[in-house]
């Protein structure tokens, strides 16, 4: 759709969800902050050759609204920035962006809720390009619907739900859509330990480009284990996303993992999932009283039929001086349509230490491979090394300051190639 129209929808969401609170406003907890920074860099543009060294200067606010009430639930972010370089390489840029707003009515206790959530995202409209202003793009999705929540039993519970869902772009090249989805879940509780779970779920784009219109169905059965210091879960399923104008595509739906605390002193995270969606909607869900989910592929070139393995493994470590983390993820993505498979490879290390009161220093590397399985891409080698303080000058107001070094490899593409030192200077403080 256009600029224009993009941003009236975005603005309009954004109003509703707003004026739908305003009769809750007075009981509400809301927290505001303030930042602003200064950003240079040697290489603004990520480039091999004929680098050009600016600086760019961001002014930002971010807002969390949060209601707990019996019959109604209201949590909202919202992040609004303001970013302009001085030397003018890029334009100036002005943002909007939210994690995920939710608005839970309880019209009947313990049965029937009405859900509503607005998402606005930041995506890259290429994956294979670098992540710069001419290469961001952002994503509305409106999501509202009635959940019925029905205990047969004190062991046995049914959860019905709808809803209806609105997806805008803001690059006119990617269609918008409107969605219906509905869901029937059981749920057992075998002991105080362990559940066990049934669901079935269908989804149809109501409205959207001819072309790119699905139907989506699943089946799944779960079971969760309450460990003595952790949790294991386990997901299993089929999904069949049958296209409007293609052959129908099936695959496994695998959700598995493990979280554990204080297992050797240090706390684990494992978790491997399998999955098959469509991009105009990416990998979402409704996560129980938590909100909105939303995990899309990196790139909205155009929308299409998407798989997706990833497993993915964290093992931390917090004491009262210091603290550390090991972390390592692999993806692996086929794109149906564009007959693509993109698989990425990533390892994460981090450091953090307290040199004194208020005063705590972290030290990072990042290293990831990226094949996007294009001929004119070939194979990234990024390896990011970053250093950065923290001084907490009053309760409300700290300063903090990085500086990282980023290099990249190709064999195959040497015009993919680059390195880029940037600095970092930033203020933040607290309003309320």
């Amino acid at each position: 759709m256009d600029i224009s129209s993009f941003k009236r929808h975005g603005l309009i969401h954004g109003l509703f969800l707003a004026l739908f609170a305003v009769p809750y406003l007075h009981a509400v907890e809301i927290t505001g902050t303030m930042n602003t920074a200064l950003d240079y860099s040697d290489n603004v543009a990520l480039v091999s050759h004929n680098k050009e060294a600016d600086t760019e200067h961001t002014i930002g606010f971010a807002a969390t609204v949060e209601e707990q009430r019996k019959n109604f639930q209201a949590s909202a972010n919202f992040r609004a920035q303001h970013r302009y370089y001085l030397n003018d390489t890029f334009d100036d840029e002005t943002s909007i962006t939210s994690g995920f707003g939710l608005i839970n009515l309880g019209f009947v206790e313990s049965l029937l809720d009405w859900r509503t959530s607005f998402t606005r995202t930041q995506v890259l409209n290429d994956a294979a390009a670098d992540d710069t202003p001419n290469n961001r793009e952002y994503r509305n999705v409106v999501q509202t619907g009635p959940v019925i929540r029905y205990q047969i039993s004190p062991t046995l519970g049914v959860n019905l739900s709808s809803s209806y869902t609105s997806v805008e772009n803001s690059d006119e090249d990617v269609s918008d859509s409107e969605s219906m989805d509905g869901n029937l879940g059981l749920s057992y509780l075998y002991n105080p330990r362990t559940s066990f779970s049934l669901d079935l779920s269908h989804r149809e784009i109501i409205d959207g480009d001819e072309l790119e219109e699905y139907a989506d169905s699943r089946v799944t059965v779960g079971a969760v284990r309450q460990l003595v210091r952790g949790q294991a879960g386990a997901q299993l399923g089929r999904t069949r996303l049958k296209p409007e104008a293609s052959n129908e595509v099936e695959s496994n739906f695998v959700s598995l993992s493990l979280s554990q605390t204080d297992i050797f002193w240090h706390d684990l995270l494992l978790e491997y999932t399998q999955n098959i969606t469509d991009t105009s909607i990416g990998f979402t869900s409704f996560v129980d009283e938590q909100g909105v989910r939303q995990d899309l592929p990196e790139g909205i070139s155009r929308n299409d039929i998407v798989s997706r393995k990833r497993v993915n493994a964290t093992v931390a470590r917090d004491l009262v001086d210091y603290g550390y983390e090991f972390g390592a993820m692999w993806q692996n993505e086929s794109f149906e349509q564009a007959n693509l498979k993109e698989q990425m490879r990533e390892l994460r290390v981090a450091l953090n230490q307290n040199i004194q009161q208020g005063l705590r220093a972290t030290y990072a590397y990042r290293f990831r491979e990226s094949d996007f399985g294009r001929v004119d891409t070939g194979i990234d080698r990024l390896s990011v090394y970053s250093a950065g303080l923290n001084k907490t000058l009053t309760q409300d107001v700290s300063v903090d300051g990085r500086i990282q070094f980023s290099h990249r490899r190709n064999s195959e593409r040497a015009s993919r190639e680059y390195e880029a030192l940037s600095i970092r200077i930033a203020l933040n403080w607290t309003l309320f």
